[in-house]
């Protein structure tokens, strides 16, 4: 193993695809605009009872749509409601199972809550559907790295990598599991990749630093 490097991270960060309701612009997001609006966020803390309740009133006219149960299901997050969350994205996506704002929405809480084979279950179901969607593949492989799965999970960085090659973390997350495979001249083509992408992301230059110390 290159010296110094596999002790950059003792573990890789899971981060799912909670924002995939949101434009593409970070780890596990999709590409164009949303149907959720952004005050529906779980991530973004707690808000007063009153405006969640007024808000859930005025879905209530919309049923039919799948983008309805998506964002009832971020305001049963939103509330701590972990079990009346995954009931509406699982009716979200009973409705439409390409919806992908959902699948990957219940991946994340998922993993959240400690069901990582729930988790894994509900990406590839995504990424059967949505073959050529990077982020995806990209979540895939930091659940099997958190699993220290790391063959598979090279695997799956490796095509998030072709897919997103602009993702500097992606580079980065690939050469920190070909590293745990022994993999170091891979992994060194992955990180300098990484580095070519965004010279100045912290984790990038630490592992850089270490490599070449």
């Amino acid at each position: 193993v290159m010296p110094g490097f596999a002790n950059v991270h003792t573990h890789f960060t899971m981060t799912l695809a909670r924002t995939l309701t949101l434009p593409l612009t970070e780890i596990a997001q999709t590409k164009g605009q949303s149907e959720t609006h952004p005050l529906l966020s779980p991530a973004d803390g707690p808000r007063p009872e009153a405006a969640l309740a007024e808000h859930e009133r005025g879905l209530e006219s919309m049923d039919d749509m799948p983008s309805t149960h998506l964002n009832r299901a971020l305001l049963f997050e939103a509330r701590g409601k972990d079990p009346g969350a995954e009931d509406s994205y699982r009716t979200a996506l009973a409705m439409d199972p390409y919806f992908l704002p959902a699948r990957a929405n219940l991946a994340t809480l998922y993993n959240r809550t400690g069901r990582n084979a729930d988790a894994e279950h509900e990406l590839r179901e995504g990424i059967r559907r949505h073959p050529r969607e990077g982020e995806l593949h990209y979540s895939l492989g930091l659940l099997l790295a958190e699993e220290e799965r790391f063959e598979e999970a090279a695997r799956a960085l490796a095509e998030a990598a072709s897919l997103v090659p602009s993702r500097a973390r992606v580079h980065y997350n690939l050469a920190l599991a070909l590293s745990r495979l022994g993999r170091d001249a891979d992994a060194e083509r992955a990180l300098e990749r990484a580095g070519a992408i965004d010279p100045l992301d912290p984790d990038i230059l630490y592992a850089t630093a270490f490599r070449f110390a």
